[in-house]
């Protein structure tokens, strides 16, 4: 299910680095992340992940690198869809529910008013 949400944050004509959007989704808020989370508009995913112990994404990079639907660039360090993970991708989106309005998640914060509620 990981796999099908990761091709969801990657483009087929933007590189993006895969550290950075997993740093993102963990929640990791340094400058660099925040800044690159925005310009890539993945900045409502942030923090996304944030209550998993071990987040990591890698495992998961690799079976799509594997799966022809992502690709890395000549300098190794930055990621783009393949033409088939673009397919993959709008198969997705046309498919599957996706939640709407994200940007007022960051107003909100539903675990803690969890916490206050009980």
């Amino acid at each position: 299910m990981m796999m099908i949400f990761l091709i969801l944050l990657f483009s087929d004509t933007q590189p993006r680095r895969p550290k950075l959007i997993e740093n993102l989704l963990a929640g990791k808020k340094t400058v660099s992340t925040l800044f690159w989370g925005m310009r890539y508009e993945l900045i409502n995913y942030c923090e996304l992940f944030s209550n998993y112990k071990n987040f990591n994404i890698i495992n998961n990079l690799k079976l799509l690198i594997d799966k022809k639907y992502l690709k890395k660039t000549i300098d190794g360090e930055h990621l783009l869809l393949t033409s088939a993970g673009k397919e993959q991708q709008n198969d997705i989106l046309n498919n599957y529910y996706l939640p709407r309005h994200s940007e007022i998640y960051h107003k909100y914060n539903i675990l803690r008013f969890k916490k206050r509620f009980y």
